[in-house]
């Protein structure tokens, strides 16, 4: 199954996405640079994605876009109080 993906940032450089493997239950952040040939194992985890201090200013809008899409995410799936 191909992967779904969803764009959290981009500019004339390159982008930055969110990229989700459904059957193996993976999820990742990849930056994939335009006009070059997307490096094999290019991506990193949330989890280093989320430790990482933005180093410019389109790497921290992919930061709170993503930020976003989670607390989007958490309250639509929370029981209404």
């Amino acid at each position: 199954m191909p992967l779904v993906s969803f764009c959290l940032a981009e500019d004339k450089a390159g982008k930055w996405q969110l990229a989700f493997d459904r059957e193996a239950l993976h999820l990742r952040v990849e930056f994939i640079r335009f006009g070059s040939t997307p490096v094999s194992k290019g991506w990193m985890s949330v989890e280093d994605f989320l430790a990482w201090t933005p180093r410019n200013p389109l790497h921290r809008q992919a930061l709170d876009c993503f930020l976003g899409f989670l607390a989007k995410a958490i309250a639509d799936e929370s029981p209404a109080s």
